[in-house]
């Protein structure tokens, strides 16, 4: 089967699934962004890992940054999104390796 033909068949499977999800909403919602920013942020770390970026401050950050939309709304969407820088300066001041700080930083 060529990739073309393999990702049309993941499409037709879980493009349903999706747009239920996206029908109920709430808290079914945030568990299908949960599961979705985990693959991309997979993906970006798995790019940029020569860079060694600080992965436990990505994901803790992006989990709270929704769970904060979630419960909060906007204002406290941004304080999970600032928890994030702060994850990851604590992270940088813990770690071991001393990765470069601009790189381990923006990604």
């Amino acid at each position: 089967m060529s990739p073309f033909w393999s990702r049309m068949a993941v499409v037709a499977i879980l493009l349903p699934l999706v747009i239920g999800v996206v029908y109920l909403g709430g808290w079914w919602l945030f568990g299908l962004a949960v599961a979705g920013g985990f693959i991309a942020l997979h993906e970006l770390y798995g790019i940029a890992r020569p860079a060694r970026p600080l992965l436990l401050a990505g994901y803790i950050g992006f989990v709270l940054a929704l769970l904060g939309e979630e419960l909060g709304g906007v204002p406290w969407l941004l304080g999970g999104i600032l928890s994030t820088l702060l994850l990851s300066f604590l992270f940088f001041g813990l770690s071991h390796e001393r990765p470069s700080a601009t790189a381990a930083f923006g990604v």
